[in-house]
């Protein structure tokens, strides 16, 4: 049923305005969030994955519930709150396959749709997927991501996530961490998050926070290395974004790397370290 604009503010909007005075700046928004975000991760950094994960969702209806209540655009909460319920649903996940590969579509599938949707009511963020200088730079997309891959495999040492060396499994797990881990966190992270942040806070500032919270984001393996990693992969990609302004090349240096971090290296070792 359509609404009546004519018979007054609705109940929703008397109580928007009535916490008008409590919003806080752009910059303590970020600052809280991104407290929380360190906050949560860290819970989940020693192992403690239940306190983590109800801190996270704490984060989420905070995010949610300032941003509703601001008399302020507070686009970057809009941002944020994608963050925790990133990691609730990565870690919330029923596990419907015994192939762990198979897991990926379920949990970053509903997150394309969510990200594209989210840039479209962000007043000063918009998210170039691809540039001249992307078509001019892909032949370096594979060996970066290798070359990535072989310092990260060297501090996780994970599991091959295909069952087989065969071109079936290579082109499934290539589709998958392209297509779909790539573009998710790349859009999300990149995209959304550090272009929200640099709109609010400036480049330098904006990309420093975005790539720690990217960093912290691989708070899941207990492994400091790993944080520092996730760190200066975050800050590389950053750049990399803003020398470009467009996502495409990263998007296929950050599935490259998955690609030879989960199923290449795994299955066939090290070539360099």
């Amino acid at each position: 049923m359509a609404s009546d604009e004519s018979a007054g503010p609705s109940p929703l909007h008397g109580w928007r305005r009535a916490s008008n005075a409590a919003s806080p700046s752009p910059r303590v928004a970020v600052a809280v969030a991104v407290a929380a975000v360190v906050v949560s991760e860290g819970l989940l950094f020693t192992g403690r994955t239940w306190p983590a994960m109800w801190a996270h969702l704490v984060t989420l209806v905070g995010c949610v519930t300032v941003f509703q209540r601001a008399d302020r655009d507070l686009s970057v909460l809009r941002v944020f709150a994608l963050v925790p319920l990133f990691r609730l649903v990565t870690f919330g996940m029923p596990v419907f396959f015994e192939q762990a590969l198979y897991w990926f579509p379920l949990v970053y599938g509903p997150f394309v749709p969510t990200v594209v949707l989210v840039e479209d009511t962000l007043p000063h963020v918009d998210v170039p997927i691809g540039a001249r200088r992307d078509a001019t730079l892909a032949p370096l997309a594979v060996p970066l991501g290798f070359a990535l891959a072989e310092v990260e495999y060297a501090i996780v040492q994970p599991d091959a996530l295909v069952a087989e060396w065969s071109v079936s499994q290579l082109l499934l797990v290539t589709v998958v961490m392209v297509g779909l881990v790539g573009f998710v966190e790349e859009y999300l992270f990149r995209g959304l998050l550090q272009g929200t942040l640099e709109s609010e806070l400036g480049r330098w500032p904006g990309l420093l926070v975005a790539s720690g919270v990217f960093g912290l984001m691989h708070a899941g393996y207990g492994l400091y290395g790993e944080l520092a990693f996730g760190v200066a992969v975050g800050l590389v990609f950053g750049l990399l974004y803003d020398y470009l302004d467009s996502l495409a090349f990263v998007i296929f240096v950050h599935g490259s790397l998955n690609v030879f971090l989960f199923a290449i290296i795994p299955m066939r070792g090290p070539f360099l370290l």
